[in-house]
């Protein structure tokens, strides 16, 4: 085994930011578009995005049913929530990026990587302008996109973006449930690939069933 970065999971990992965000109607932080010259436009405080709203029940079912190993019916229940999402006059990029984020991740369950890139990077796209938990995590899932191309040194360029805001590549691990970021120097790579990051050996030991079938040596 390799020894001492997010990895397949029956369920999307989903920050405290956007679970607080499923007990609200809207969410007002104003995002901006890093390739865009112009802020999106956002609903305004206290105004309620219908769409949006019922969005999340469709977001919540789609869970459950990855869950249950159901990939074909939640992926049409995350696009049917997506296409909820975008639909609003004033679209929530916060919410859209949870759920292009959530597609992502079940398109990498289900080996459709360039449907799960596509995704990646509109969430991407949807959460620029921010650094915090959420953005972590679409750039570790591109990471693990890259690891599972085979493309090593991509990967390891996409999940060590911002060093002090890195996250362990084992999806499941305690730091991440709490949203805690990790400093790059804090983390063990693996020293075969070297492109996934983990906080201790615990959580590679948990990961390696899942990393060990793009695990080889870097050139």
């Amino acid at each position: 085994m390799a020894r001492l970065t997010h990895p397949c999971c029956a369920s999307p990992r989903v920050s405290l930011s956007a679970v607080k965000f499923r007990l609200a109607w809207t969410i007002s932080t104003p995002l901006l578009n890093r390739k865009a010259s112009q802020p999106r436009s956002f609903a305004p405080r206290n105004t309620i995005n219908m769409n949006t709203f019922f969005a999340v029940d469709l977001n919540n079912e789609a869970i459950q049913l990855e869950r249950a190993g159901k990939f074909p019916e939640a992926e049409a229940k995350y696009l049917e929530a997506l296409r909820m999402k975008l639909g609003d006059p004033n679209p929530n990029y916060t919410s859209i990026g949870v759920t292009q984020n959530a597609l992502g991740e079940l398109y990498l369950l289900m080996a459709e990587l360039e449907k799960a890139e596509e995704m990646l990077q509109a969430a991407t796209c949807s959460r620029s302008g921010l650094n915090d938990f959420d953005a972590a995590c679409t750039r570790d899932n591109l990471g693990r996109l890259w690891e599972m191309k085979g493309d090593f040194s991509k990967s390891r360029e996409l999940r060590a973006e911002y060093p002090d805001k890195m996250i362990c590549s084992y999806f499941d691990c305690p730091k991440s449930n709490v949203n805690q970021f990790s400093n790059h120097n804090e983390l063990k790579k693996c020293a075969r690939c070297f492109c996934v990051f983990y906080c201790n050996q615990q959580c590679q030991k948990k990961d390696w069933k899942r990393h060990k079938a793009f695990c080889r040596a870097a050139e």
